[in-house]
């Protein structure tokens, strides 16, 4: 049975105090610490990157269009009043899920942020 001075084991992230118990050969081990291991390595296996998920979802949000990003054809001359006024009701329906997408993405960020 594994005895850790819980100063030092408080110091210890939980790849190092890992790879500690896994030190000891398993046949030294009680049914109960095997688990209690297999838990902590199932544990770090899905800890969340954060800053990885940050990185994604601030490439994801550059790749949104601008609020006007049809104002370049419905500005110009030769744009017939009708294609124009079919354009900028497309262009709102853009910017709505534009805005919907990106609110999105920020709950993902406040949730990563108070985890």
């Amino acid at each position: 049975m594994l005895a850790l001075d819980p100063g030092l084991a408080s110091c210890m992230e939980d790849t190092h105090f890992l790879a500690g118990l896994n030190a000891e050969p398993a046949i030294m081990r009680t049914p109960v610490e095997l688990e209690l291991m297999w838990r902590l390595e199932a544990a770090i296996d899905r800890e969340v990157d954060v800053e990885m998920i940050r990185t994604k979802v601030d490439e994801a949000m550059c790749g949104y269009p601008d609020e006007d990003c049809l104002a370049d054809i419905t500005n110009r001359d030769d744009c017939p009043p009708e294609i124009a006024k079919l354009l900028n009701a497309r262009e709102l329906e853009i910017w709505q899920s534009v805005e919907n997408g990106k609110s999105e993405l920020d709950q993902i960020l406040d949730h990563l942020e108070n985890k």
